[in-house]
């Protein structure tokens, strides 16, 4: 997971992840990158819908 952040330039998630002390808060850790990505996804199927609809 933290080569997979590291990677991703989300410094506030690689910043959580490198402090993590515990399985608690690595779950946390993973939980928030799992919901960013949520959004992220929703929201490019979102403006393609938009940009499908004004061709």
């Amino acid at each position: 997971m933290r080569d997979g952040l590291a990677r991703s330039g989300e410094q506030r998630y690689i910043d959580l992840a490198f402090k993590v002390g515990s399985i608690g808060d690595d779950s946390v850790g993973s939980m928030l990158v799992d919901i960013d990505t949520v959004i992220t996804e929703h929201t490019v199927h979102e403006l393609r819908e938009i940009e499908a609809s004004l061709k």
